[in-house]
């Protein structure tokens, strides 16, 4: 199952923020956010370990700088997060559930 909600998360990194979310917010694509330190991410449900990220992301004045928003969007360009490759993803699904699905409702 893939949760495209977390394409919320790349539209913010394409604006040039940092995001802060946690573990399970954005299913499979959560990993790049800290794997390639575009923001923070913290365990679900810890709204102090939330609060504790946000102030270390304002504090951290890298994260608001004209390369970040530059690196960020390279990231992106790099791991393919485009509307064409959301708009391929949901196609498959889609084929795949009408395929799947009986015949007469075909």
């Amino acid at each position: 199952r893939e949760d495209f909600t977390s394409y919320k998360i790349f539209e913010y990194i394409a604006c040039g923020l940092p995001v802060v979310c946690s573990y399970e917010q954005g299913g499979s694509n959560i990993r790049y956010v800290g794997d390639y330190n575009l923001g923070a991410t913290v365990p679900p449900e810890e709204a102090d370990a939330f609060a504790g990220a946000v102030l270390q992301v304002l504090d951290d004045g890298s994260y608001f700088t004209k390369d970040f928003v530059k690196r960020a969007r390279e990231t992106l360009r790099e791991l393919d997060v485009t509307w064409d490759a959301l708009v391929d993803q949901v196609e498959v699904l889609c084929r795949a559930a009408v395929n799947s699905s009986p015949r007469h409702l075909r």
